[in-house]
C-alpha cells in the first residue's frame, strides 16, 4: 500500500511540474512564432471549425517529455550500476530506501505523471484532426527519436557517475 501511495505523490508531483515546465515553454514563444494554423473545417469531420483545430506545435510537450527520458534514462542506470552493482559500497537500509521508496516515487510516480504519453498522441491528433499532416509526423518522430536520444544521453552519464563513485 505504500508503493501505491508514492506513485500518488509522485505522480501528483510530476504532472503538476510538467503542467508548469511545458506551460511555461508554450507561453514563452510569442504568437507569431508558434506556427499556430487556424482552419475552417477538419477534413476528417467537415462540421467541426474554428479555434479547436488550430494546432500550434506542441514544443512544450515535447521538451518535457525529452526531459523526463533523459531523467528516466539516467535514474535507472544509476540504480543498476552503482545500487545493485557495489553491495559492499550500499548498506541494507539504503537498498531498502531505494526498492521500496525511491522507485514507485521517482521512477514510476514523478517520471510517469511528468513525461506524458497521452498529451503527445493527443497533440498528434490534434495536428492530423487540423490537417497539419507533416507537421504531425513531425511531432510524432521528435518525441519518438529524441526522447531515444535523451534516455541513450542520461544512460551514458550514469554509466559515468556510477564508475566515478565505485572506484
Amino acid at each position: 500500500m505504500l508503493a501505491v501511495f508514492l506513485v500518488f505523490i509522485g505522480g501528483g508531483l510530476g504532472s503538476a511540474g510538467r503542467h508548469l515546465l511545458a506551460g511555461r515553454i508554450d507561453r514563452a514563444i510569442p504568437r507569431d512564432l508558434s506556427i499556430k494554423l487556424p482552419v475552417r473545417s477538419a477534413p476528417f469531420f467537415p462540421n467541426i471549425s474554428g479555434p479547436l483545430l488550430s494546432a500550434p506545435f506542441p514544443l512544450g510537450t515535447l521538451l518535457v517529455n525529452i526531459l523526463g527520458s533523459f531523467l528516466l534514462g539516467f535514474m535507472t542506470i544509476f540504480y543498476r550500476q552503482y545500487i545493485l552493482a557495489n553491495p559492499t559500497n550500499i548498506t541494507l537500509w539504503d537498498r531498502y530506501l531505494w526498492q521500496r521508496i525511491y522507485i514507485p516515487l521517482f521512477f514510476t510516480g514523478f517520471c510517469g505523471g511528468f513525461t506524458t504519453f497521452s498529451s503527445y498522441t493527443m497533440d498528434v491528433c490534434n495536428q492530423f484532426l487540423a490537417g497539419n499532416f507533416f507537421r504531425a509526423w513531425l511531432t510524432l518522430s521528435l518525441h519518438v527519436i529524441f526522447g531515444l536520444l535523451s534516455a541513450g544521453a542520461g544512460i551514458w552519464l550514469a554509466w559515468r557517475i556510477a564508475a566515478n563513485l565505485a572506484t
